[in-house]
């Protein structure tokens, strides 16, 4: 086995295309989904303002939410939802297996307790399928009722996806013996895509079945979304570690655009970043378990004094540890709580820092940087990852913040290692332009005049006080030339005090331009509720959690 996660890649012949927003620059939307239903076409009105209005404020850009945006049904990609009754034990295994060891999933884990069976009714379990838009399905239930159970799941997919409105038809996985999966097998095919699997074989200490059933399933039951047509009988191919297939993805990322750029790839076990800088790529890790306690939160590993530096508000320790053991228990599911919103991203932005320190950079000067994973990719709202990579990687003058939103890089740096032509670029949504001072100045005293000119030649200008943030979220969703002219002291790309500008335009993403007057490094505050001040004033500054600010951050309306 492996000593770290791995993905196991089927046979998709010569040319593969994963995105939900087509091109990096964000102007081709859904081009590459010709084949797949989409009765509400391709996007409805000026997608970047309806965007920017339906996600800025949002906890998360949900499935939902970008179905209403954009008028599709299509699936996220790498979505699984999990329909079981198995123990609370059993079911932390199996999720950990799914989500925990490399599978690129991007969705809630949804589970049904025993009143499924006793009321054998699958209005809920249509309800919690539906919502998810998932790619894979793993079904499994257990005892004597348990074939009984996996058909009536099996009918309840089969009525949903193939019996219901057209939509793009998801892969379901049967977790059971021969008898148990034969009946849901027969209801099932061959519409939808079926892998069955013996119970034992999900455990996590043996992996690779469950790699490649995941695997096999998904890219079938894909193909339409990536236009391509699977050959009959998928081939496994060798299991890739996550490090590698990162590593690929941000080479190959770096060659075709030409940049020096990071991918942060966060997921609840653990943090990785690669920086690709003239033909070169550098890994660092944090948090990744080995052995038995592989799967384990990340957040459990850092010390609770390096998470309470980024809480914008003073919480006890025992606070704290609790809302890490609570993402620990259940890692992928969304914090339920202001609080437990606060401390997973303060979790975050300190395994970032981590991670930054162990490339031994002076300054982590970036032209793009790229939040990946479960907890930086899709399901983490647009501003609450743009403010963890900045506040994380710290990096200066103009940079390019983008989001995976599928978590595709890693499947996508496995396709080019086995030989497929992939652009990973397609993969990418932007989320802002920040710009980031070097130097020191008083605090206070005027540290960054920026200015931007928008393509209808309206303008916007601002000058930041040294030691604050702010955000212009009147250039969300829209191109335009930036200027940024810096104090004395500090620099942003030209030489200190010296004006420098992006022409021509570039695209601003959802969030807009975040302007860091900061410093390097920024001020650490001279004890912990000066910090906690610090961090507020900076997170309100870019304000991070729209409209839910206030009460996420405590701040009286």
């Amino acid at each position: 086995m492996p000593s770290e996660p791995a993905i196991s890649v089927a046979d998709v012949g010569p040319r593969l295309r994963i995105g939900k927003f087509g091109a990096f620059d964000g102007r081709r939307v859904l081009t590459d989904l010709a084949d797949v239903p989409n009765p509400g076409g391709p996007l409805k009105g000026d997608w970047r303002r309806t965007w920017s209005q339906a996600s800025l404020g949002a906890p998360a850009v949900s499935a939902g939410d970008y179905a209403a945006i954009t008028g599709s049904e299509i699936a996220p990609p790498l979505g699984a939802v999990l329909v079981t009754d198995l123990a609370a034990a059993e079911r932390r295994r199996l999720v950990s297996a799914m989500r925990g060891q490399g599978f690129l999933t991007g969705d809630s884990v949804a589970q049904l307790a025993t009143d499924f069976l006793r009321r054998n009714d699958p209005n809920e379990l249509a309800e919690r399928i539906r919502k998810s838009r998932a790619a894979l399905i793993l079904i499994a239930f257990a005892g004597p009722r348990g074939a009984a159970a996996t058909e009536l799941a099996a009918q309840t997919v089969r009525h949903l996806y193939c019996e219901a409105e057209p939509k793009p038809r998801p892969a379901v996985v049967l977790l059971g013996d021969a008898d148990t999966t034969a009946g849901a097998r027969r209801i099932l095919e061959p519409e939808i895509t079926v892998a069955t699997m013996d119970p034992d074989a999900a455990h996590p200490d043996n992996l690779n079945a469950l790699h490649q059933h995941f695997a096999s399933a998904y890219l079938a039951a894909n193909a339409p979304v990536m236009n391509r047509n699977l050959p009959p009988k998928l081939v496994d191919r060798p299991l890739i570690p996550i490090t590698a297939a990162l590593r690929r993805a941000t080479w190959r990322l770096s060659h075709l655009m030409g940049l020096r750029l990071a991918v942060a790839h966060v997921e609840p076990r653990g943090v990785t970043l690669a920086l690709a800088d003239q033909g070169s790529v550098r890994i660092a890790n944090f948090g990744h378990v080995a052995g038995e306690n592989r799967g384990g939160h990340f957040g459990l590993q850092l010390p609770v004094e390096e998470v309470a530096r980024w809480l914008p508000v003073r919480l006890p320790d025992a606070d704290i540890r609790a809302g890490l053991l609570d993402r620990a228990g259940r890692p992928w599911g969304v914090p339920s709580t202001h609080r437990e919103r606060l401390i997973q991203d303060a979790a975050i932005v300190a395994a970032l820092s981590r991670a930054r320190t162990q490339l031994r950079l002076a300054e982590f000067e970036c032209d793009l940087v790229v939040g990946s994973g479960a907890m930086l990719g899709g399901d983490c709202a647009p501003l609450e990852a743009a403010a963890c990579l900045l506040n994380g990687l710290l990096p200066v003058r103009f940079c390019q913040l983008a989001q995976d939103q599928a978590s595709a890089l890693p499947m996508l740096g496995c396709l080019d290692l086995l030989g497929e032509t992939v652009d990973p670029s397609d993969a990418l949504a932007p989320l802002a332009m920040s710009v980031a001072a070097t130097g020191s100045a008083r605090p206070n005293e005027p540290a960054l005049h920026v200015a931007a000119q928008r393509n209808d030649g309206s303008s916007v200008e601002e000058v930041v006080p040294f030691g604050a943030t702010l955000r212009l979220a009147a250039l969300a969703g829209q191109p335009a030339r930036i200027g940024a002219m810096p104090a004395g002291g500090l620099d942003v790309g030209g030489g200190p005090g010296r004006a420098v500008g992006l022409s021509p335009s570039v695209d601003l993403g959802v969030g807009g331009l975040l302007v860091d007057a900061r410093g390097r490094p920024p001020a650490e505050g001279a004890d912990p509720d000066e910090r906690s001040e610090l961090v507020l004033a900076w997170l309100q500054g870019l304000a991070v959690y729209g409209a839910d600010s206030p009460a996420v951050l405590g701040v009286p309306d």
